[in-house]
């Protein structure tokens, strides 16, 4: 349970053999496993191939995802077969679907998980008065983090914008919105209708959850012994998953250190703060883990439960013909004279082998209606490389068309994005462009600032990444994403 950290403040209080991901994964591959309907699901059986494990069993599945895979090829092989699959809406889900999506999900959350762990973040140091503190500007990757290091299991699901949620990370409301007295009592509404509430996912949940706070304001709030006991009640549930509070510094400044132990004392609950964008000074190697974290579980979690339509991402060569993935290059025509036909030249190297066909608005000629070409293309490409600068971030047609475009499709279709930063600029800013894993030397070097052989190692790289990832050699030969 998530109360047993707060017996003790040391770093040995998280140190345990199993993790709560680890032990649900378990007992739900073991449970899941009990259904021949299951044991013969097509996900398993193309996983399998990829994963090299034969035979597929809980315990083969268990073992892949806790220690032997490494996380970040494990994770795209994971999106990779759920990308080829006519996955079930939340609508239609059935028993046996559901106790799959829960094995996918929990696969996934373990990972990242030892994603968060392989990182070299020492949880300690987040701390203020025993209190987490994660400086994350995204509140799905501060969730996850905070779930590894708690100790707690979080249950994913996608809002009605189909982007990824934790449904049972409560407090995105502001504390006082629905007139009470204290930050107590808000916060112990929230876990009432959290406990009263149908669980669900997308527009549903959100309403469920609004809808069940106004009914707690209109017939008051019990006691808290009352409270107390439901959730004990609910904790016997094999289904329930305990609420974390997640808070944002700025938004919520009323939540001091006390009102967070109380809830901990009184509940047995665990919260944590996490940074707004604006605050600055988050952690560098939490920007990177946040971006890294968020382009793996997005593309998993947005097809599993949101039923996407996908790319043909895994076609391999020689099978089956040409996929015909198309590569669409966005960029700013300020940047054209130095870098669009250098980027453009390295990007053609995909289409040695017929599957692949490189497109940007060069390929537009005299007398051709520009925006339809380009509108056509948008919809037909399968891969989006932007080149990220300032003149990128203040075309007023990339605004409002391309990158709106790349973005929506890659949040409901499958899309693929391979961000570059070009030049140096206040990407981060951009409410979509921070939520994403921005290519750059080490790091941190824009291409601008790079030298010329540093220059095409990278744009060297970013051809191997768009093969491997669409079933090409590079991923398999040496293993790295």
């Amino acid at each position: 349970m998530p109360a047993a950290r707060g017996e003790t403040n040391g770093t040995e209080a998280r140190v345990r053999s199993e993790t709560a991901l680890q032990r649900a994964l378990k007992a739900a591959a073991s449970e899941a496993w009990l259904d021949p309907v299951v044991r013969a699901h097509a996900f398993f059986a193309h996983w399998a191939q990829l994963a090299g494990t034969d035979p597929v069993t809980p315990e083969a599945i268990c073992s892949f995802c806790i220690s032997d895979a490494v996380p970040n090829p494990a994770l795209l092989d994971i999106a990779d077969v759920v990308g080829q699959l006519d996955w079930p809406t939340p609508r239609t889900l059935n028993t046996v679907h559901r106790r799959v999506v829960e094995v996918v999900e929990l696969m996934t959350l373990v990972l990242c998980e030892r994603r968060i762990d392989a990182a070299g973040l020492d949880p300690a140091s987040q701390e203020e008065s025993g209190l987490l503190v994660v400086p994350m500007a995204d509140r799905l990757a501060a969730a996850l983090v905070a779930a590894a290091w708690l100790q707690c299991r979080v249950k994913m699901s996608v809002d009605a914008k189909g982007r990824p949620l934790v449904l049972n990370l409560l407090t995105d409301l502001p504390p006082l919105e629905f007139g009470w007295r204290d930050v107590k009592q808000a916060h112990s509404a929230e876990l009432l209708a959290y406990l009263n509430h149908t669980r669900g996912g997308g527009a549903e949940y959100s309403q469920a959850r609004r809808q069940e706070l106004e009914t707690v304001r209109r017939r008051g709030l019990q006691d808290e012994a009352d409270i107390s006991d439901m959730l004990a009640a609910a904790r016997r549930r094999r289904d329930f998953t305990d609420p974390v509070f997640g808070l944002t510094q700025k938004e919520h400044p009323e939540v001091e250190a006390g009102t967070r132990v109380w809830l901990r004392d009184q509940y047995g609950l665990e919260s944590f703060t996490w940074s707004r964008p604006d605050e600055g000074g988050l952690d560098e190697k939490f920007r990177k883990l946040q971006g890294n974290l968020l382009q793996h579980i997005e593309d998993i979690i947005q097809r599993v439960y949101a039923g996407a339509s996908t790319v043909a991402k895994s076609t391999k060569v020689g099978q089956d013909g040409p996929a015909g993935v198309k590569v669409f290059l966005s960029y700013s025509h300020q940047d054209k004279a130095d870098w669009h036909d250098l980027v453009k030249g390295h990007l053609r190297a995909l289409e040695f082998d017929g599957r692949f066909e490189v497109w940007s608005d060069q390929e537009i000629g005299t007398g051709d209606d520009w925006r339809e070409k380009i509108d056509t293309a948008l919809k037909s490409c399968s891969v989006g490389v932007m080149l990220i600068s300032m003149d990128f971030l203040n075309s007023v047609f990339i605004n409002n068309v391309e990158l709106p475009d790349l973005i929506r499709r890659r949040v409901h279709a499958g899309f693929r994005v391979y961000p570059v930063l070009h030049r140096t600029c206040a990407w981060k800013a951009h409410p979509e462009l921070q939520r994403l894993q921005i290519r750059m030397k080490d790091g941190e070097k824009s291409l601008a600032a790079c030298t010329r052989a540093e220059v095409e190692a990278e744009l060297t790289a970013l051809v191997e990444e768009i093969q491997a990832d669409f079933g090409g050699i590079g991923k398999n030969q040496n293993g790295k994403i």
